[in-house]
């Protein structure tokens, strides 16, 4: 009787150190599935990270180009509406020499016929 519950109790130990086995490889394989999630986590964090910055100094760069782009319209501008103004000008001597000229002209003209 002792002997059959020992053996009962040998089988059972054995049953449950089989169990104790599978469960610690089952473990272990959560264990490592878990700590490359982890990993790919951190990559993946790191990666968002990088992008940001990335976007970041993009962001800086266009404002920076805008500027830029602002500041020569600015300037071209105010060299553009100078060259007008100058050309306004002289324009307008032509237009005076041009009536001056025939008038001279004429008055040679006149002085001709007499």
């Amino acid at each position: 009787e002792i002997q059959k519950e020992l053996e009962d109790l040998r089988q059972q130990n054995a049953l449950l150190q089989s169990k104790q086995t599978n469960n610690d490889l089952i473990k272990n394989k959560l264990e490592n599935k878990l700590r490359e999630r982890m990993e790919e986590d951190a990559k993946n964090k790191k990666l968002i990270e990088r992008k940001t910055q990335e976007k970041k100094m993009l962001v800086a760069e266009v404002l920076k180009l805008r500027n830029e782009k602002q500041e020569l319209i600015s300037l071209y501008k105010t060299e553009i509406d100078k060259l007008n103004n100058q050309n306004k000008n002289n324009i307008h001597q032509l237009q005076q020499l041009s009536e001056q000229q025939k008038k001279s002209q004429e008055i040679e003209y006149q002085s001709n016929i007499k």
